[in-house]
């Protein structure tokens, strides 16, 4: 806590003046120059005072203040003042929070909160306002309240390399009846220093949101200073440096990668596509520091679950978990169908096959897309996309995964079964459709055939996805549930399928039998786009959980 040298009383950052302010006096100070109590923990063992000193030398700096225990989730915030807390921004429940005195582990550095609380009410209304969709509580004002202004522990990495690099190429060509692939060798000498990647050091703070939030200019960094907490709070860091080393150098040799295939034409003129890999293979890290980055971060809470939303305290990015309101969904939906139905009425003579094509492209999507969605909401609930949470905890993958987990994450990033699945659906959708207009019956069975095949590869494969439903992330490999467990919502479009297809195959001569099962497939297709509301409104919500400082999940 600062003083303010007027009146006494506590000062706080102010992130539109970048000072500190007394909101009773108006005095102003500069952090840099107002006192903090920032100091070097010693150790009090005395017998020499050569070792004193050098122990105080090599001892981390730390800071006291206020830890703040939420004692219905166990979440944790820092503050340096002891102002009592009524509400916890994990779990939002209104209840006031345990607090201790502690001694904090100060970071190296700071990038200061830019925006103020208005100025990010604002961007957050932006955001929420294009969610047509999205939910009035969503919305309301008394929820932007709940904005606050947290500190983020991040590690922020330096990475090195010097030495020779050695890239593969290589070019084919046709001569003859032959193929001839030619094999290249390109060596180069480089110098590789990389100052400024940064991954988030605390297990609350989800690595989605982190990564959906980024990135924060480690240039605007300045050296750490308690006072700019004044008014603030600070997350504590509980994910050791040396789990995003792998990640760190991914990425460093991903950019450098890059940057070489624009600075050198023999990159692309041999086909060089391994430069990111083997630059990442040879970087080491040479240091990991922490720092504190701005986020405000709110949790709104509704019949008993939470959705969250994240902005970037510098920029401005807002990142936030949307779920839809079935009224406004089902209304839009109306609304947008009558003009498209009656458009489509003058361009477009609809066939019994050609309406039971589209149902059944209606249903595979609708597998497709619940199914993802299961898988994704299945990856979320035991958190195998946030490897911080993974490494301080002891989880591990379920039984139904296999026991070598990189082989499947290769599998996945490759496509895997759901890649060839993807393409069996488009085949057997031709198939069917030639069957038809040329009335060979097995040319539509062999599309039944394959449809159903690649709707069972699309259940079993893993995929590699971009959740833009909820919160984007860069990488993400999303582990499969097991298919026992999904097919309470995926036999509706299933159904579907195979009504549709079956219909196509037999063809009934009278009209009753076929529009009767038309009528059916459209009920199951309804059905499954009412899955997909549920199922998305149930990725975008979370159940309270109970952090590992109190034991584990529920």
């Amino acid at each position: 806590m600062v003083t303010c040298p007027g009146c006494g009383q506590s000062m706080r950052f102010d992130p539109g003046k970048g000072l500190l302010v007394c909101d009773y006096c108006d005095t102003t100070l500069d952090p840099n120059q107002a006192t903090g109590d920032v100091f070097a923990e010693s150790h009090p063992d005395d017998t020499a005072f050569a070792a004193a000193e050098e122990s105080l030398a090599q001892a981390p700096a730390t800071f006291s203040g206020t830890l703040f225990t939420c004692p219905q989730c166990g979440g944790e915030i820092f503050s340096d003042s002891d102002t009592a807390v009524t509400f916890c921004s994990y779990c939002g429940v209104s209840v006031e929070l345990e607090s201790r005195t502690v001694q904090m582990m100060a970071p190296s550095a700071v990038i200061p909160f830019k925006l103020t609380k208005d100025q990010v009410k604002e961007a957050y209304k932006k955001f929420i306002g294009k969610a047509l969709f999205a939910p009035n509580y969503m919305k309301e004002e008394g929820q932007l309240d709940k904005l606050r202004g947290i500190y983020m522990p991040y590690w922020v990495y330096e990475t090195e390399y010097e030495g020779p690099v050695s890239l593969k190429g290589k070019k084919s060509y046709r001569r003859g009846d032959y193929i001839i692939t030619d094999h290249y060798s390109l060596n180069t000498s480089m110098y590789i220093n990389y100052k400024g990647t940064a991954f988030d050091a605390s297990s609350s703070f989800s690595d989605v949101y982190s990564e959906a939030i980024a990135p924060f200019n480690v240039k605007a960094s300045v050296e750490f200073s308690n006072t700019y907490l004044s008014g603030f709070y600070a997350d504590t860091a509980d994910v050791k440096s040396e789990v995003y080393n792998q990640e760190c150098k991914d990425v460093v040799g991903a950019d450098v990668g890059g940057g070489m295939a624009k600075m050198y034409s023999e990159i692309g003129k041999y086909n060089v596509t391994d430069a990111g890999s083997t630059v990442s293979q040879l970087l080491d890290v040479k240091d990991a520091k922490m720092a504190y980055f701005p986020v405000w971060f709110m949790s709104v809470r509704h019949n008993g679950r939470i959705s969250y939303a994240v902005i970037n305290g510098e920029s401005g990015k807002v990142a936030a978990d949307v779920p839809i309101d079935f009224k406004k969904y089902l209304i839009g939906s109306l609304i947008t169908a009558v003009p498209i139905a009656l458009i489509l009425n003058f361009l477009v003579t609809p066939t019994p096959s050609m309406v039971n094509i589209i149902g059944i492209i209606f249903a595979i999507i609708g597998f497709v897309i619940c199914n993802n969605k299961m898988n994704l909401i299945y990856t979320r609930q035991f958190g195998f996309d946030d490897k911080g949470l993974m490494s301080t905890r002891d989880i591990t993958v379920p039984v139904q995964q296999p026991a070598n987990n990189q082989k499947q994450v290769k599998t996945a990033k490759s496509g895997g079964l759901a890649g060839i699945g993807s393409t069996l659906i488009t085949v057997g959708i031709i198939l069917m459709y030639v069957g038809i207009e040329m009335e060979y019956v097995g040319l539509l069975l062999g599309g039944f055939i394959t449809l159903i095949v690649a709707v069972v590869l699309l259940a079993t494969g893993s995929t590699t996805t971009n959740p833009k439903n909820a919160i984007k992330t860069n990488k993400s490999v999303v582990f499969k549930k097991p298919m026992g467990e999904k097919m309470g919502t995926l036999w509706k479009p299933l159904a579907a399928i195979i009504i549709g297809s079956l219909l196509l195959i037999i063809n009934p001569f009278r009209d009753i039998v076929y529009y009767g099962g038309v009528l059916i497939m459209a009920v199951f297709v309804l059905l499954s786009l009412f899955d997909i509301v549920r199922l998305h409104n149930e990725l975008t919500t979370h159940l309270p959980r109970q952090f590992n400082k109190r034991g584990g999940d529920e």
